[in-house]
């Protein structure tokens, strides 16, 4: 599921013996995965997905979708494939409002940088963050923090970057103590417990936009200000907004009203990149 630039394999790679031999779609699927973000820049302009392997929305519960299997292109950060098989929390069975006759947009945008691990130095003995990485979802804004005593409650702000109100009901939000801004520079913050589940946690929103944790991330005095944490919301990014910064579009459902299962899903609004119509660039180009 993480997405990480890495160097991995070259556009060259694709020259077998020295004759230029068009691979199957599998292989070219897996080897655009590997490009450097430069390159996936260079073939595509623009966040979308791959045309033979485009995600599906659908619905299997009432109030939630389902997003199928696809590899989606992040133009400059690089390609992750959709895998609803392995990361059944984050595409199977997603929560939202689903208020009759609305349309919702569905996006798979991108998280801002994540950890999912905690190590401890050696030479210090205090304990850091480790695997960075960046998967679907969006940065939230933190608008309040209150600590009673037992719970360190969060309030975020009615959807990430938007002003349309969306409920983030059952939705998974993963949030650890740092400065956005730091992450965003590669200043890695430093946690304040070495035990994983305890720095890094995946909190589900209720009340519409509240998450709370009585583990306050192994803080003596649980600190309120925003600032002191950042907070992702995991998964597609569903919003009633229609012009928005986040991409690539999955598609759209129309709600069917509370407690009934959507039925009305359009993916037509997909920008699809062809594969074939990539080779024969690259053929020729190359």
């Amino acid at each position: 599921m993480s997405l990480i630039e890495v160097p991995g394999m070259q556009v060259n790679n694709f020259i077998q013996g020295g004759v230029i031999e068009a691979p199957d779609m599998q292989y070219i699927s897996q080897a655009l995965q590997d490009l450097p973000a430069g390159i996936v820049r260079a073939f595509f302009p623009k966040d979308g997905f791959l045309k033979n392997d485009a995600p599906t929305l659908s619905s299997s519960e009432a109030d939630t979708i389902d997003v199928g299997w696809g590899t989606v292109v992040w133009s400059g950060v690089g390609i992750l494939e959709i895998d609803p098989t392995t990361y059944l929390d984050l595409f199977q069975a997603v929560p939202f409002t689903n208020a009759e006759n609305t349309v919702y947009y569905v996006y798979a945008d991108v998280t801002s940088r994540l950890f999912s691990d905690v190590k401890i130095e050696p030479y210090s003995g205090k304990p850091y963050y480790t695997q960075a990485f960046q998967t679907f979802g969006s940065g939230l804004t933190i608008e309040d923090i209150s600590w009673n005593g037992q719970y360190l409650l969060f309030t975020f702000n009615n959807h990430p970057t938007y002003t349309n109100e969306i409920a983030l009901e059952g939705r998974k939000v993963r949030i650890f103590v740092g400065n956005q801004s730091d992450v965003d520079s590669n200043d890695i913050p430093r946690p304040y417990s070495p035990i994983q589940e305890v720095a890094i946690q995946d909190l589900t929103v209720f009340n519409s936009y509240l998450a709370q944790t009585s583990v306050p991330f192994g803080q003596d005095t649980p600190s309120t200000n925003p600032d002191d944490y950042v907070a992702n919301l995991l998964g597609p990014v569903i919003t009633i907004a229609t012009e928005t910064t986040m991409g690539p579009l999955i598609g759209t459902v129309t709600g069917s009203g509370a407690g009934t299962t959507p039925t009305q899903f359009d993916v037509t609004g997909q920008r699809l990149y062809d594969l074939d119509a990539l080779w024969a660039q690259y053929c020729q180009n190359y």
